[in-house]
């Protein structure tokens, strides 16, 4: 009896070393964010498209602290797919002083993320320069917002050092805002963001714009930011056009997945684009053309492949 114990523990840890689950299928550590913001959503949405039996392939959904974590997750091989935001993906691949160039790769670009800055409506904070000494969430450490914060900031003038900088997730964010515990937070994610519907839904809150001078400072400073607008009405009680930056979310894969299996989750975002599209909260409109454009790193061979079929050809580059 001790003997036959020590085998199935001993299949056990073959199985959660070699990354296949019991049913035989490549079980993939899939770094996402907080859960109830848009990247766990459309990580469980995207997972939820394949089948353990006939794809192969499982998709393990991790929570994590978002972009950044992610960043430095993947080199360290604890996930092998992830998303992450355009500007830091850009600038973790291209930097020699880290463990993240030459680890992963581009699969394809997903959506865009606005900056949202949130204040409640009767406050007589008005522009980005009024938050100074306020109480502001920024994100969770090593989010992609926090990073975002700190750039917009940073054009008018600001550093994280000047504001009472509180690291808390959207939803916690949004409580302590609605409470009265913080001045304002930033929140960087595809719109319609879940908590902010749900927050303007219950609390009278306000947008603040990036003013043009702010903008073009971000913009002669950093790579991979787009102007954007949050459309009045996106928002209950948003009455007005409200100018800011974004980037786009871009699924990666780890350079230690296999081309054959990179190309068929690549292929499984393309074949089930609208179902994922339903159940995520952001206007999404998954096509080939948008996964490819404006992605300034290079795409694995796998995903390469899958759009060199489609007659897209992308840069991709053979790993050490």
């Amino acid at each position: 009896m001790k003997f036959k114990s020590a085998l199935i523990l001993f299949g056990c840890t073959i199985i959660l070393l070699s990354g296949c689950s019991a049913s035989g299928s490549e079980r993939i550590r899939t770094g996402t964010a907080g859960i109830g913001g848009t990247y766990y959503s459309f990580g469980t949405a995207f997972a939820g498209v394949f089948d353990e039996e006939t794809d192969k392939i499982e998709l393990d959904v991790k929570a994590t602290a978002g972009s950044a974590a992610n960043l430095r997750l993947m080199p360290k091989k604890y996930i092998q797919l992830a998303i992450a935001q355009s500007d830091l993906i850009y600038t973790a691949y291209n930097d020699d002083t880290t463990d993240g160039k030459d680890t992963f790769s581009a699969v394809a670009g997903l959506y865009p993320e606005v900056c949202h800055i949130v204040v409640q409506k009767d406050s007589d904070i008005q522009t980005i320069s009024d938050l100074k000494g306020r109480k502001v969430g920024i994100g969770e450490e090593e989010s992609g917002t926090e990073i975002n914060a700190e750039h917009i900031l940073l054009s008018e003038g600001l550093t994280l050092d000047m504001i009472d900088g509180k690291n808390l997730n959207y939803s916690e964010a949004a409580e302590a805002l609605k409470n009265g515990e913080i001045d304002a937070m930033f929140c960087t994610s595809g719109f319609p963001v879940p908590v902010l519907s749900d927050l303007s839904g219950n609390c009278d809150v306000r947008l603040i714009g990036i003013d043009d001078n702010a903008l073009e400072t971000i913009m002669n400073n950093y790579d991979s930011y787009d102007i954007c607008t949050i459309p009045a009405g996106t928002y209950y009680g948003q009455t007005e056009d409200i100018k800011t930056i974004g980037v786009k979310a871009v699924l990666i894969a780890s350079d230690s997945l296999s081309d054959e299996t990179v190309y068929k989750i690549t292929e499984k975002l393309f074949e089930n684009g609208t179902a994922i599209q339903y159940s995520v909260p952001t206007k999404m409109a998954i096509s080939e053309e948008y996964a490819t454009d404006g992605i300034n790193i290079p795409f694995h061979k796998g995903a390469a492949e899958y759009y060199a079929e489609k007659g897209i050809t992308v840069e991709s580059e053979e790993k050490k």
